[in-house]
């Protein structure tokens, strides 16, 4: 009797063998459906792109950094960052750093020729340009000889009033706009390329709670940034 009984708890303690498990199919059917998907759009980017862009496409899946960034999209913002950038630390600007402001705003960018006290860009209360004015814009028309940007012109003074009776500081800020612009025309940049010439007498002065600042007397070449 105590053998049986032995023998019969033993026989309950048997663990029982597992069950099928309904759901496998499911995961590996999702995996298939993923990687047919992932194929169908490799199969149309490849369709769509030309030779280069293929072979850019090739590069980036066997993990090239140079098709990784020639794959990604340049935003007009961007390259606007780039290229104010790249006008800050070029070499031939070093000589006017402390008449320029550059700075990105947008998809453009802005160029501010400032005058300075000690070295005004226009003769005092007229629309010429000094010598050190002239050369300043000479610079910068070789600057931008470099590329096609599309170039605006905006004339800005400080909100000290004209001496002339017959002037004001809307009159003065468009003079010397079209100076700054027959400048340009003169040391070699397309006519073309300038789009609209203004002048805005005092009234985006850089520093509003210093309208009677000399920097505030500048002109700002605005350059429009194809992506």
């Amino acid at each position: 009797m105590a053998l049986l009984f032995a023998t019969r708890r033993d026989t309950g303690r048997r663990p029982r063998a597992p069950g099928p498990r309904l759901g496998n199919w499911k995961l590996a059917y999702a995996d298939f459906l993923t990687a047919l998907v992932a194929l169908f759009l490799v199969l149309w980017l490849v369709s769509d792109a030309q030779s280069e862009g293929r072979a850019d496409i090739a590069g980036y899946f066997r993990g090239e950094a140079q098709a990784q960034t020639a794959l990604a999209a340049t935003t007009p913002e961007k390259a606007a960052t780039d290229l104010a950038s790249a006008l800050r630390n070029t070499r031939r600007l070093t000589g006017l750093s402390t008449h320029l402001n550059i700075l990105p705003v947008g998809d453009r960018v802005r160029i501010d020729l400032m005058d300075r006290l000690s070295q005004p860009l226009f003769e005092n209360n007229g629309a010429e340009l000094t010598e050190s004015g002239r050369e300043a814009v000479a610079t910068l028309s070789a600057i931008l000889q470099d590329g096609d940007w599309p170039v605006e012109i905006e004339g800005h003074t400080d909100a000290f009033p004209t001496l002339g009776a017959r002037t004001d500081n809307w009159t003065l800020s468009s003079q010397r706009a079209h100076a700054a612009r027959r400048a340009l025309v003169a040391s070699g940049l397309a006519e073309d390329r300038v789009r609209a010439v203004t002048g805005l007498a005092d009234t985006h002065p850089l520093r509003p709670e210093e309208p009677h600042l000399a920097a505030n007397r500048r002109v700002t070449l605005i350059l429009q940034v194809r992506s």
